[in-house]
């Protein structure tokens, strides 16, 4: 993920994406009414999977102006944004819908997120209870605003930590997922093509070390392999001098080069 006002911005994701990248994070920290994309020019949005983090519900209106500007093919462009919908209007959870029935069929406008802030490296099980706990809550909240279970199961997408035990981890998602399943099949989701929940795998700020940049790539490894087995359909490997807010080049490329180790030469995702 990179912040969209970084004046570097631009030129990582272009070297990202030569690099085998197949999805961009943008970290747009509410600067919808000022936000220019630039950091995406020379980017062709059709042909990967964009994710927008610190979205608001003006995000998707500007997004939708730049790709009227740019002559890119908004139907064509797929992606996430991290709106709650317990902190949306009922007119704007209305708009959403509207959204998606139109022109972001491939979109996930909605975000639910494991963890808590005040209380990192929560233990898996209570982060799998919370998942569907807030999971549930945005489900029945999209289906009062006239949403049927199945475009409310698919306007979500999920961004779970990935933790440092690595049976455990895997376990923990796919544990969610076969449970998210049994959600959806209570409120009559037949179509299975709608039951694999979209999770987005992160790896672990919280264990990163100050004492040896270096062992956190060796952390991230195992918790990309957790994330790639679990079932996670987008990992994202954090630099492994994330910590000090404002990584280099060098460790974003081995972020990078971490999952595509895994991908192309391990094979870990046919497994």
């Amino acid at each position: 993920t990179f912040a969209s006002q970084d004046k570097r911005a631009n030129e990582r994701i272009l070297d990202s994406l030569m690099g085998g990248s197949a999805a961009i994070g943008l970290n747009l920290n509410g600067t919808d009414e000022t936000m220019d994309w630039a950091c995406l020019s020379g980017v062709m949005p059709e042909m990967i999977a964009l994710h927008f983090v610190g979205a608001t519900p003006a995000t998707w209106e500007s997004w939708k102006r730049h790709c009227a500007g740019h002559n890119i093919e908004l139907e064509k462009t797929t992606g996430t944004l991290d709106l709650n919908s317990l902190h949306c209007t009922p007119e704007q959870l209305v708009s959403i819908i509207q959204s998606k029935r139109k022109e972001g069929a491939q979109w996930r406008f909605l975000s639910v997120k494991s963890g808590n802030p005040e209380h990192p490296g929560m233990h898996p099980i209570h982060e799998v209870a919370g998942l569907l706990r807030q999971g549930h809550e945005q489900l029945v909240n999209l289906m009062h605003q006239g949403a049927s279970a199945q475009e409310a199961a698919d306007m979500l997408s999920f961004r779970l930590e990935i933790g440092e035990s690595y049976f455990l981890e895997i376990a923990k998602i796919r544990a969610f997922r076969y449970l998210w399943n049994q959600v959806l099949m209570a409120y009559g989701c037949q179509d299975k093509d709608h039951h694999n929940p979209c999770i987005i795998g992160l790896t672990s700020a919280y264990l990163q070390t100050r004492q040896d940049a270096y062992n956190n790539l060796l952390r991230a490894t195992t918790q990309c392999m957790s994330a790639i087995l679990g079932g996670c359909q987008f990992v994202e490997a954090l630099p492994y001098d994330a910590y000090t807010g404002d990584a280099s080049d060098h460790a974003y490329r081995m972020g990078r080069n971490t999952l595509q180790l895994l991908v192309e030469e391990a094979k870990i995702n046919e497994a």
